[in-house]
């Protein structure tokens, strides 16, 4: 890991500074600083091919608090809305920081601190700016808060936009979601998942289910059998098991661990059976501090 401390630079007349880059096997990690200090991660990573810039929305510790998350924990530090301009610039600095082309196919995904859907307005008005290349391609990620949900997708829709949905269920009995992701509360699965499915019949785009597996939390038969339930009978859904970064939540006690790799198997075969798409998703590089918000946490002055 490489602390940095340069002149500020300037990407599309937005003054950035970076405090810490990583990088290794393809994946470039930032922690970028803006003009009045509030600071955000972001990343760059190929995966099976695919060029990937993971974005965040809101600088500084979220209000979501999900347990496995060090955002939504021990993050730290100002917290504010990313501007569209400022995610714009971001996105271009690490176009050129990682050596990609223009000619390059590049996903935008909004899946990295902070809730993108609580920040609907400047999410959609980037995706806008930059749909206006026709290689790039848009994804946004949500734990799924029906207001937001829905602010959000009629955002979408009026501004013509294309934008894949990623849920982040993690937990498929809603009694323990609440327990894991508390901001959950209140905004049932069977609401959401019909909300998600009508966005999937209107446009076409299918809804990626992020699971990540946790070790001893949300790999047993039974969840994976609950998950079949939520999902049995559903279009347009697949599901994407994920490797977990491991995390330690200090106000819970609770160790978010990687399940071992066998559970991917036995995921993907209860859910194949019921007809349900899956695939699995490994992490892609051990760079330090990877997870978001572990390196604003990390960082001091």
């Amino acid at each position: 890991m490489k602390t940095m401390f340069p002149e500020v630079l300037e990407s599309e007349g937005v003054p950035l500074q970076i405090l810490k880059q990583g990088s290794k096997g393809g994946t470039l990690k930032l922690l970028i600083k803006f003009e009045d200090g509030a600071m955000a991660e972001y990343a760059a990573l190929i995966y099976k091919k695919r060029k990937i810039v993971c974005l965040s929305s809101r600088t500084g510790k979220c209000g979501r608090s999900c347990g496995f998350c060090a955002t939504g924990t021990i993050c730290e530090g100002k917290s504010r809305n990313i501007t569209w301009a400022e995610t714009l610039a971001v996105f271009f600095l690490i176009i050129k920081l990682a050596s990609w082309l223009f000619t390059d196919k590049i996903l935008a995904s909004f899946m990295g601190q902070n809730e993108a859907m609580a920040n609907a307005t400047n999410t959609c008005n980037a995706i806008f700016m930059l749909s206006a290349h026709e290689n790039f391609s848009f994804a946004v990620s949500t734990i799924g808060q029906k207001e937001n949900l829905i602010e959000f997708i009629k955002l979408v829709k009026s501004m013509g936009l294309k934008v894949k949905i990623q849920f982040s269920l993690h937990f498929p009995d809603q009694r323990v979601r609440q327990k894991h992701m508390p901001a959950t509360k209140g905004n049932s699965l069977k609401d959401i998942l019909n909300i998600l499915e009508a966005y999937y019949k209107e446009t076409g785009m299918e809804i990626c289910v992020n699971y990540a597996l946790f070790k001893e939390l949300n790999c047993r038969i039974n969840d994976f059998i609950l998950l079949r339930r939520l999902l049995k009978g559903r279009d347009g859904f697949y599901v994407k098991f994920s490797e977990a970064n491991t995390f330690y939540n200090p106000y819970t006690k609770i160790l978010y661990a990687p399940s071992e790799g066998i559970f991917y198997a036995i995921g993907g075969r209860i859910l194949s059976a019921a007809g349900i798409k899956n695939k699995e998703f490994h992490s892609v590089n051990d760079i330090e501090g990877v997870a978001c918000g572990m390196m604003t946490s990390l960082y001091s002055e």
